[in-house]
């Protein structure tokens, strides 16, 4: 099932704050205790920008579908 709009803008306001923290390193890789050590994923700031675009242009084609204006693409000719 698509998302609506309003899921996908509060996805996005997470993916801000969540580059924010990357991009001045306040975002944990790796915690522990003694000799325990958990490692997390973490995206890099390329990798977060790419999914944040992908995202954006998800939230535009969800509002032009809850507005009744489908948004289209063009269709590429490749020879």
């Amino acid at each position: 099932m698509a998302q609506s709009a309003a899921e996908i803008q509060s996805e996005l306001t997470d993916l801000y704050a969540a580059r924010q923290q990357r991009a001045t390193g306040k975002m944990v890789e790796q915690a522990g205790r003694g000799n325990r050590f958990m490692r997390f994923a973490v995206m890099t700031l390329t990798e977060l920008d790419a999914y944040i675009q992908r995202r954006e242009e998800d939230l535009a084609q969800a509002q032009a579908a809850e507005n009744g204006k489908p948004r289209r693409r063009a269709i590429g000719t490749f020879f």
